[in-house]
């Protein structure tokens, strides 16, 4: 089959397309995390952004905002290799991008946050406490500064995880006790600023009986409930609000979440923890992450109650 011969573009065209790319790119890139489970897997969005070619984007913001989709996909799937990879190609972009008037752009404040939270997760997991802290912290400051509070929940609660397990004090069960104590402030803190933007924590209880279904019928299918049913948690207000009230929201299960794996019983430490305390933790952030439609975390806070049961 004969190919289409190729049509030269004047360069008004090529600075046209460029334009496009990058105000698409922008669009997947902030939808990407939102829609892990829903409209566009992170396999699709990722291929279209290879497609366009925005890795190579001349807007800097664009080529970070890639970078970070592709390591926060390599941390979910536990793809380490290909994260470490993506974040030394990118550590130019990001240098360039926090140097520029550029990164003052709420896009490009997101990405970076984004960036940073995402790199301190793989170091974390490849055994670097020191450099993930590091990261974690310029994220946190970033998070404060441009005032991407929908953010802030994930990166406090995973660099608080982090300060600890670097620790070897949290060895015994005094100190357990005393990280407990800093998840619970900070829980306080988060509560209050989801309050602030109209999150009603509270309601994420009346998604028990379409988790319960779901998880009858073997948890199969899409995670989705009725529209009106997630506007009890977020509110009504326009899409994206509620894709960063849904963010949010995700944050708080990822702090929730390592509040319960605290709460479990650790005998070899000596810690008696709370187990019905645990549990219910466990079981809030399975209703939420049904919710928002997180498969990922959905999976983490049912591994969780089953290991539970089974100690």
């Amino acid at each position: 089959m004969l190919s289409a011969p190729a049509i030269p573009l004047s360069t008004l065209e090529r600075a046209a397309v460029r334009a496009l790319v990058a105000k698409e790119a922008r669009d997947i890139i902030a939808r990407f995390d939102s829609e892990r489970d829903l409209k566009m897997r992170h396999e699709d969005a990722l291929g279209v952004l290879r497609a366009m070619r925005a890795h190579e984007c001349e807007d800097l913001a664009v080529r970070v905002g890639t970078a970070w989709a592709h390591i926060h996909h390599a941390d979910l799937a536990h793809l380490l290799r290909n994260g470490h990879a993506w974040i030394d190609e990118s550590r130019s972009a990001v240098a360039r991008l926090e140097a520029s008037e550029a990164s003052k752009d709420p896009f490009a404040a997101y990405v970076l946050a984004r960036w940073h939270t995402a790199t301190g997760r793989i170091r974390f997991r490849l055994g670097d406490a020191r450099t993930a802290r590091a990261e974690l912290t310029a994220a946190a400051k970033r998070a404060t500064r441009d005032d991407l509070w929908f953010c802030r929940a994930d990166i406090l609660s995973t660099l608080l995880r982090v300060r600890t397990d670097e620790s070897a004090r949290v060895g015994t069960a005094n100190e357990i006790g005393k990280v407990v104590q800093k998840f619970s402030t900070l829980r306080e803190v988060m509560n209050r600023l989801a309050g602030w933007h109209s999150i009603d924590l509270g309601a994420v209880t009346t998604l028990e009986n379409e988790l319960s279904r779901h998880l009858a019928a073997g948890g199969t299918g899409e995670l989705s409930v009725p529209r009106e049913r997630l506007a009890e948690i977020i509110g009504l207000c326009d899409e994206r609000e509620a894709r960063r009230r849904c963010e949010m929201l995700r944050g708080l299960i990822t702090l929730h979440f390592n509040r319960a794996l605290l709460y479990a019983p650790n005998p070899r430490r000596g810690w008696l923890g709370d187990r019905d305390r645990s549990r219910a933790l466990a079981r809030w952030c399975a209703r939420a992450a049904f919710g928002v439609g997180d498969r990922y975390r959905l999976a983490q806070a049912l591994r969780h109650l089953n290991a539970l049961e089974a100690s």
